[in-house]
């Protein structure tokens, strides 16, 4: 069973990534119909070591052995997940090469998971590239490029949050999707014209 609990209007789930390099590119998944990418991985089942997850996961989603070089970190993630939950999620990250043979241009696979059907879209990017998709967590882009020559612990923040903006005429309301690696707090003041308006970020 994954470790995947929600309660009321959260969700709380255990991951582990493998990272793949093959010729200064990585290995990515695109997330099911979404325009974002990720790591291959998946969920850590209960009573299973992360290692051991991300051995099986690979196995599982690209077809190939994955052997582990080295653990290189974990990053604590708050989001809003491609279901419109808040998700509290927590990755292991292992880089680690395959024991078989792996197509070195863009493929796609299909995986069975547990009577779910599910298309995996695996494509290739230069390391030099990373920054130019939108590969989530952002914030471990610098240690796949080897910028950070240490392991890591990140937390990152990624959330929907509302300004608010109020003068004395009327109430406007913005949504807004962050993207950030960092907490959200603080409350700007914004002028327009000659009202002044204020921003309160929640």
């Amino acid at each position: 069973m994954d470790i995947k609990i929600k309660k009321n209007s959260h969700l709380f789930k255990v991951r582990t990534s493998g990272i793949i390099m093959k010729d200064n590119k990585i290995l990515v998944e695109q997330y099911r119909d979404t325009s974002y990418f990720t790591l291959p991985g998946g969920y850590v089942e209960i009573g299973e070591d992360s290692s051991s997850a991300i051995i099986r996961e690979i196995k599982e989603e690209v077809g190939v052995n994955f052997k582990i070089d080295r653990y290189l970190g974990i990053v604590e993630n708050f989001f809003i997940n491609a279901n419109q939950e808040k998700t509290h999620g927590i990755d292991f990250y292992y880089l680690g090469t395959t024991e078989d043979e792996i197509p070195l241009e863009n493929f796609d696979l299909i995986e069975n998971d547990n009577g779910i059907i599910i298309n995996h879209h695996f494509k290739w990017i230069e390391l030099q590239k990373l920054t130019d998709y939108d590969i989530r967590p952002k914030c471990i882009i610098p240690y796949l490029r080897n910028e950070q020559n240490t392991s890591f612990h990140l937390v990152q923040r990624e959330t929907n949050f509302y300004i608010f903006l109020k003068s004395t005429k009327n109430l406007t309301k913005y949504y807004i999707y962050a993207k950030i690696c960092s907490n959200l707090h603080g409350v700007v003041v914004v002028k327009r014209g000659k009202q002044l308006w204020e921003s309160v970020w929640i």
